[in-house]
C-alpha cells in the first residue's frame, strides 16, 4: 500500500518542483480528516478548475440540514470515480490509489464512491491512502470533495465478529451475506471511516437492500427493517458521522411494479419523512444507467400520487420531483458493453460522439449526459484508462436533444 506520493506523478504543485525520491505522507495528522463537502468548498473547487469544461460540474440543491446554513447547493462533477472491480492485491491497491489522486487533482472530478465490501475491504483502504496524499500535499480540501460509501455487504470478517459477539443474530443476516441491522450498520460505518481516514462521509448508501432481502423476508418485514435502518441513519447524521443517506441499488428501480423486487421511490421517501420529518437525510439513490440499461430514463415504472392524482414517470423524473439526487453506476456494464463490435462501430459513427476517442469514453459521455442525472460513476485504474476517461473533463455533456438523438442512433443500428 502506498505510504508516499511519488514525485514523478506531477499531480499537485508540490510534486512538480523537481523533488527527488518521494514525498512522505507520514506528516499528516493521525486524526481523521474532519469536515464534509460544502456549497462554498465545492463551488471554489469548480471555479479553480480552469481547464475543465464548464459542463463538468452540476449544481445540486441541498434540501437537508447539516451541510450549510441556510441550505444551499453542492457543486459536483458530472463524472465520479468508482472503485468496485479489481483483485485483492497490493498492485491493484496502488493502481486505485494513484487513479484516485490523479482523477481528483488533475482531471478535477470531486465525486469519489466506494463501499465497505469492494475488493474485500481493500478499496476503502486504497481510497483512504489517496485522500491522505491529497490532504498532505494540498491537492484538495475536505470541503471540496463529495465522498460516498456503502454498508450492507460486509468486508471480510465483520459479520463473523458481530455474530460471535452477539451484536446481531443469524436472523439479521439475509442469505448469509447481507445485513442492515443498526448494530451492523454502525460497525460497518466505523470501519469505513477508519479505512478512509475521515470523520464524516457525505453520503452513506444502504447497499442493495431490496436485491438482497426483499424476496427472502417479504415486503412488510423488509419495510420494517428499512425503517430501523433509517432510524439509525438519522442518529448517525445527528452525531455527524454522515451527512446524508440513500439506497445503492441494481434492480429495484429498474423493474416494473409487477416485479417482486420493485420499490416505489415515493414510498421510500414517505418512510424517510415518517422517521426524520421533512429534514430527513434520505436524499440520494444510485442505480445502473447506461445504453445497455436504459430503464432509468426510458421506462415510466414509478408511480407518483400527488394530491390524489396518479402519474406514471421514470425513476429519474420521480427523483427530481421528490428532491432525490441520482448517481448512475455501471456506464460500461462492468466492461460488457466494450465487447460488442456493433455497438463500438455505432458509437464511433454517432455524430455527437465523434470528437471523443475510444468506445469506453464515448459510452461514458453518453451516460453522463443522461438528463436529470447528477453524476456517472466509473471505475478506472490503469493510467491509460484514467487519462482516456479523464479527458472528458474538457468536453461538455451532450444537450438533451443531442442525448436523445444519440440514443436513437445507437438503437437504430
Amino acid at each position: 500500500m502506498r505510504s508516499a506520493c511519488k514525485a514523478s506523478c506531477q499531480v499537485v504543485a508540490r510534486c512538480t518542483r523537481g523533488m527527488a525520491g518521494s514525498v512522505s505522507t507520514a506528516s499528516a495528522s493521525d486524526a481523521p480528516w474532519a469536515g464534509h463537502a460544502t456549497p462554498a468548498g465545492t463551488a471554489v473547487w469548480a471555479a479553480h478548475s480552469e481547464r475543465a469544461s464548464r459542463g463538468l460540474f452540476r449544481s445540486h440543491s441541498v434540501h437537508y440540514s447539516g451541510v450549510d446554513s441556510p441550505p444551499g447547493s453542492l457543486t459536483v462533477s458530472s463524472l465520479g470515480i468508482g472503485t468496485y472491480l479489481g483483485g485483492g492485491d497490493a498492485e491493484t491497491d496502488e493502481l486505485v490509489t494513484s487513479a484516485v489522486i490523479r482523477t481528483v487533482a488533475v482531471h478535477r472530478w470531486n465525486v469519489i464512491d466506494t463501499a465497505a465490501n469492494y475488493r474485500w475491504g481493500r478499496a476503502e483502504v486504497a481510497v483512504g491512502a489517496a485522500l491522505r496524499a491529497l490532504r498532505t500535499l494540498g491537492g484538495a480540501a475536505r470541503e471540496q470533495l463529495f465522498v460516498s460509501t456503502k454498508a450492507g455487504y460486509p468486508p471480510e470478517g465483520l459479520l463473523e465478529r458481530l455474530l460471535s459477539e452477539g451484536a446481531i443474530s443469524p436472523a439479521d443476516v439475509a442469505g448469509g451475506a447481507h445485513s442492515m441491522h443498526p448494530a451492523y450498520l454502525q460497525a460497518s460505518l466505523n470501519g469505513s471511516l477508519a479505512a478512509l481516514g475521515l470523520a464524516t462521509v457525505d453520503l452513506l448508501y444502504i447497499h442493495n437492500p431490496a436485491e438482497s432481502q426483499l424476496r427472502q423476508i417479504g415486503r412488510s418485514a423488509f419495510m420494517e427493517r428499512l425503517r430501523a435502518a433509517f432510524e439509525w441513519c438519522e442518529r448517525a447524521r445527528a452525531v455527524g458521522s454522515i451527512k446524508a443517506y440513500g439506497l445503492a441499488t441494481w434492480t429495484c428501480f429498474r423493474v416494473p411494479p409487477s416485479d417482486p423486487q420493485h420499490l416505489s421511490l415515493q414510498s421510500i421517501v414517505e418512510l424517510a419523512e415518517e422517521v426524520g420529518g421533512t429534514d430527513h437525510g434520505f436524499r440520494y439513490i444510485q442505480l445502473p444507467v447506461s445504453v445497455g440499461m436504459p430503464e432509468s430514463w426510458e421506462q415510466p415504472w414509478q408511480v407518483l400520487r400527488p394530491a390524489g392524482a396518479t402519474r406514471h414517470v421514470t425513476v429519474i423524473q420521480a427523483a427530481a420531483e421528490l428532491g432525490i439526487g441520482v448517481f448512475g453506476s455501471g456506464p460500461l456494464m462492468e466492461g460488457e458493453l466494450l465487447k460488442g463490435r456493433a455497438l463500438a462501430e455505432a458509437a464511433a459513427m454517432a455524430p455527437h460522439l465523434r470528437g471523443i476517442e475510444g468506445t469506453g469514453p464515448r459510452l461514458l459521455q453518453l451516460a453522463r449526459s443522461t438528463p436529470g442525472l447528477l453524476a456517472t460513476l466509473v471505475g478506472h485504474k490503469t493510467p491509460a484508462n484514467v487519462e482516456a476517461n479523464g479527458a472528458l473533463s474538457k468536453v461538455a455533456p451532450l444537450s438533451e436533444a443531442e442525448f436523445q438523438a444519440t440514443v436513437q442512433h445507437l438503437q437504430d443500428l
